[in-house]
């Protein structure tokens, strides 16, 4: 079988092609491995719509968030003196990270508080939990946070720490 002249140029264009996107596939792949998706400038907390409202569903673990006194269940109405009515969650969440060691001021409402709260928090490197373990009374906690690469490693490592504990219950959370 005979490849014409044109069809052959075709093919040959199209491997160029193929062979440069394989190249920036790379290129990207390489940058992206220096770069952690998991850690960023910001105050280190989970939050989320509940009931229509944007609330903190939990500070991470020793967090600025943490440390400066924010709440599971605090409800977000103002972020530097901007009301979060109206925002979607990736809009105040745009509105919280920022530069390290910036201040950034979180207005919200507690249960059981009678006037909103301004908290004041220096934005610093937040790194995203993947796993955590804990002793609550007579039980064992695993609390996995998300499924990164590491993931089942970070697991193993948390389940040997159990054995080790003498703690009859697990609750993996």
């Amino acid at each position: 079988m005979r490849i014409s002249f044109l069809t052959n140029r075709i093919l040959y264009r199209q491997a160029k092609t193929l062979i440069q996107l394989m190249r920036n596939i790379r290129i990207i792949r390489r940058k992206s491995l220096t770069l952690n998706p998991f850690s960023f400038g910001g105050v280190g907390m989970e939050v989320g719509m509940s009931d229509g409202f944007l609330t903190v569903i939990a500070p991470f673990k020793d967090s600025q968030a943490e440390k400066a006194g924010i709440k599971a269940g605090d409800i977000i109405i103002e972020v530097d003196g901007k009301k979060t009515t109206g925002m979607d969650v990736d809009e105040v969440i745009t509105l919280i990270r920022g530069d390290i060691d910036t201040t950034v001021t979180i207005t919200v409402v507690r249960k059981g508080a009678t006037e909103p709260i301004k908290i004041p928090i220096v934005r610093a490197v937040v790194h995203v939990p993947v796993i955590d373990t804990k002793v609550v009374g007579d039980a064992f906690v695993i609390n996995l946070y998300s499924f990164t690469a590491d993931s089942a490693e970070l697991f193993r490592d948390a389940m040997n720490e159990f054995a080790t504990s003498n703690k009859k219950k697990l609750i993996v959370d």
